[in-house]
């Protein structure tokens, strides 16, 4: 039976030390991915996502159930790191920082993976900042409604409202072109 995220916090506080590790697989993909969305620069990507885990093995003691999920907490770590990255390189916009999007050795791959990248940044680049990071939040870091409410101090009702606005309001866009 998989221990849930409390469970193996609870593990590895008591000593369970391979239990840092299940959280870890658990969560790198997930927490790289929400870095990549919101800079499309793998190298930072994966910079940041270490300093996150740092983080993480630096404060899981200080982490406490009652006050939220795992999910939530490890989140709200990697937006934190971000802010703090772009407020100490005076970067405004994360998105027009972007570089260094393809890392295979397949130059197909790497072509295809490019065009994807350059259509959803530009994508992204047309919404605001807020809408940005709904849209990213929910389409690729799989976060519920919940969670995001949560990092945002929003409702789950305005966020679902506006994420369907964001939603209609590219449709229209795409089938106007």
């Amino acid at each position: 039976m998989e221990q849930d995220d409390t469970q193996l916090v609870a593990a590895y506080k008591a000593g369970d030390k391979a239990s840092f590790d299940r959280l870890y697989e658990r969560y790198v993909k997930k927490i790289f991915d929400y870095v990549w969305y919101r800079t499309f620069n793998q190298n930072l990507a994966e910079d940041l996502t270490s300093t996150v885990f740092m983080k993480v093995l630096d404060n899981i003691s200080g982490f406490d159930p009652l006050r939220g999920s795992f999910k939530t907490w490890i989140y709200r770590i990697t937006a934190n790191s971000l802010i703090d990255y772009y407020r100490t390189r005076k970067i405004v916009d994360p998105i027009e920082a972007a570089s260094n999007v393809a890392g295979t050795s397949d130059p197909a791959g790497d072509t295809d993976l490019s065009i994807l990248s350059d259509y959803a940044r530009n994508i992204l680049k047309s919404l605001p900042k807020e809408s940005r990071d709904l849209v990213v939040m929910r389409l690729w870091d799989d976060l519920s409604y919940r969670d995001i409410a949560t990092l945002t101090g929003k409702t789950e009702a305005a966020l679902k409202m506006q994420f369907s606005r964001i939603i209609n309001s590219l449709r229209s866009q795409q089938e106007s072109l």
